[in-house]
């Protein structure tokens, strides 16, 4: 438990508070290339590794909004005569 404004909050309460802070945060954040940039590196900088270039399969995720993006390390391996593995999302019963 938490206590917020002299009220007493839930620690799931205070964990969704805490998540939308962090969304509306990076919202306003004015570097928005930067990340971009960020991931174009080290995407480059996988793709120059000897083991991606020796890898006959390749795992990968693809990036949700916010996560380093990952298409051109799969592009690159499918171009490369690689397979590329992704994991798997089921919709929950």
């Amino acid at each position: 438990m938490t206590v917020e404004a002299g009220r007493v909050i839930g620690v799931p309460e205070a964990k969704e508070r805490l998540r939308r802070e962090i969304r509306r945060r990076m919202e306003e954040r004015d570097d928005r290339v930067a990340p971009h940039r960020q991931s174009e590196r080290a995407q480059k900088k996988v793709i120059g590794l000897p083991e991606f270039q020796a890898a006959r399969t390749v795992g990968c995720y693809v990036a949700m909004p916010g996560e380093m993006r990952t298409e051109r390390i799969m592009k690159e391996a499918w171009k490369a005569g690689k397979k590329v593995a992704v994991p798997a999302l089921r919709p929950e019963p």
